[in-house]
């Protein structure tokens, strides 16, 4: 016995929609995301595990490792961003072609009584 119940006598069809587009996050993101841990991680590495104690010295300098975080952290920010909106419009204009799909695949004269005469 089948469950579907637009094959049962007397059900009228089901309507099948288009999917609806999937919210991705463009390249150009990650590639801003792993530039931002890849630059600014051993900094804030070397930070928190001078908080925590781990390390000899309270206060250590380290100085190559802020120079990267000093070069990498604003392009990486801005790659985030250009990212996110990048998968915004890319969205939204899915979303568009979607409606827009919708809407013309319906045909209005489908709707209309024949009445036997025409033209």
């Amino acid at each position: 016995m089948d469950t579907n119940p637009s094959l049962e006598p007397g059900q009228p069809p089901l309507i099948e929609h288009s999917p609806r587009p999937k919210f991705r996050v463009s390249r150009v993101f990650w590639i801003g995301l792993i530039l931002f841990i890849l630059g600014s991680g051993p900094l804030l590495t070397v930070i928190l595990l001078a908080w925590l104690g781990v390390t000899k010295d309270p206060n250590p300098n380290p100085v190559g490792f802020g120079m990267l975080a000093f070069l990498t952290f604003w392009p990486s920010v801005i790659l985030v961003i250009i990212g996110v909106v990048q998968s915004y419009t890319r969205y939204k204009d899915g979303q568009s072609t979607v409606r827009h799909d919708i809407r013309t695949s319906r045909s209005p004269q489908a709707d209309w009584p024949t009445g036997g005469a025409v033209g």
